[in-house]
């Protein structure tokens, strides 16, 4: 993902002349669902407000922080909203938004005049850069810009622009210059045009550092389809796949993904997730991909792959460092997963003075999680692991899990007995790694091999 984000942020820089008049925009980011009909609720059109996308925060990149951040809004208003305590007051009513939700607002222009409904565009690939302009040089700055946005349109696969804000005002965040938000047709044209274009990516990164005091670049993932029902049966092996690129290892990448396809002819893919953020931990992976193999055997056939070195050498020349964790499933599992939820993946390595001390923790807790709007997906004991790189042993337990929010997170760690838990996660664990995840676009089911 930091690879995709990573070029688009300079497509999005909005230097076009705008309008002399023009209707008012507003991004909305905000901790927590924003859930809306598909008409526009009667409190918000009575402001004369429309919002016209919403959906999850993806992974972002970027100096400029968005907080607690994991929905979004783009609204559009007849009016000003923001710049009076009443405005604000009646926007956050609107849409039930708590008091800690950013709002941005300023003049659109480069909007789609008609924007199709959410329905029709169900699998777009929207990305949305919030920034700031050093303003060193404007004229060089729109310059390099039009040469980019000339070169970047030839390209097969490109992006379109949506929408820009020039922003006026903002609340809960330093105003910045800009709101850019662009679109790919769906997920595998983001990534056919990432990685088909590293002479882009060169341009964004000198772009970025030359002309930009500030920014940060996030996916707008809009409401689709929901994940097929996943059922994988027992006897499969389940692994995840935790990666952090290196910056200069595209061709080994773009390499070891051409044979890993040959040798993993009987594996599916599962679910992909961007990595929000490393809660705890020294590990900082981009993204965490889970496979499924039908049989131990079906595995072990990938790890005996007669040009196994040559993949070894493209993982280490492509990642800083890569892990893979593998186990066969004991029982039938449904991995049938929500687009609109938070996970959470839990590593931990077992002190071996107190080895039960982590499972009675998951247990205490285990009892307030659907009060809260948790769940267990799955465990993983004692995986098999494959390490690129400089890693640790492999941990004793592996948990993924599901959340409305990262409001239910906090809640749960809110409660009493969260903290009389609390003490046994420490005295049952030598290392624990925590991250907060995404699924990535398009949920992939996995397909029963």
């Amino acid at each position: 993902m930091r690879f995709l984000l990573h070029l688009t942020s300079s497509a999005l820089l909005g230097l076009a002349t705008p309008p002399a008049l023009a209707e008012t925009g507003l991004l909305i980011l905000s901790p927590q669902p924003i859930t809306l009909p598909l008409e526009t609720p009667a409190a918000l059109d009575a402001l004369g407000c429309l919002v016209w996308r919403h959906g999850r925060v993806g992974a972002s990149r970027g100096e400029l922080s968005l907080g607690d951040a994991t929905h979004f809004a783009l609204t559009s208003c007849e009016t000003d909203q923001t710049t009076t305590a009443e405005g604000r007051a009646a926007l956050r009513f609107s849409l039930a938004l708590p008091e800690s939700a950013v709002l941005i607002e300023g003049a659109y222009r480069n909007k789609e005049a008609h924007p199709a409904s959410m329905t029709e565009t169900a699998e777009r690939y929207y990305v949305l850069k919030i920034s700031r302009f050093n303003n060193t040089d404007v004229g060089a700055r729109q310059a390099e810009h039009a040469a980019f946005m000339a070169t970047a349109a030839e390209r097969p696969h490109a992006f379109s622009i949506a929408a820009t804000i020039d922003v006026d005002w903002a609340t809960g965040m330093p105003t910045p210059d800009t709101v850019e938000v662009f679109y790919y047709r769906d997920y595998a044209e983001s990534r056919a045009f990432v990685t088909g274009n590293d002479d882009i990516i060169t341009a964004s990164d000198a772009f970025n550092a030359a002309h930009f005091d500030a920014y940060v670049y996030f996916a707008g993932l809009t409401p689709d389809a929901r994940a097929p029902q996943t059922r994988l049966e027992a006897g499969s092996v389940l692994s995840y796949t935790l990666a952090a690129p290196s910056e200069t290892g595209v061709q080994a990448r773009n390499g070891f993904a051409q044979f890993d396809a040959m040798a993993a002819a009987q594996r599916a893919s599962g679910p992909r997730f961007d990595v929000r953020s490393t809660i705890l931990g020294d590990f900082e992976p981009e993204s965490v991909q889970m496979h499924v193999w039908p049989s131990q055997q079906a595995a072990d056939a990938y790890e005996t792959y007669e040009r196994r070195p040559l993949l070894e050498s493209f993982a280490s020349q492509g990642w800083t460092e890569r892990r893979v964790y593998s186990a066969v499933l004991e029982d039938d599992l449904d991995l049938t997963l929500d687009p609109d939820k938070f996970y959470t993946l839990a590593m931990a390595w077992f002190d071996p003075e107190n080895p039960t001390d982590y499972a009675r923790y998951l247990d205490m807790v285990a009892g307030d999680l659907a009060a809260v709007g948790g769940r267990f997906v799955y465990k993983m004991y004692d995986p098999d692991a494959h390490l690129t790189g400089e890693t640790l042993d492999a941990p004793n337990q592996i948990t993924l899990a599901e959340w409305d929010s990262i409001e239910s997170l906090r809640a749960l760690r809110s409660l009493p007995q969260y903290q009389a838990a609390a003490p046994y996660l420490d005295s049952g664990t030598r290392f624990f790694e925590f991250y907060s995840l995404t699924l990535t676009p398009p949920l992939q089911g996995v397909t029963a091999p």
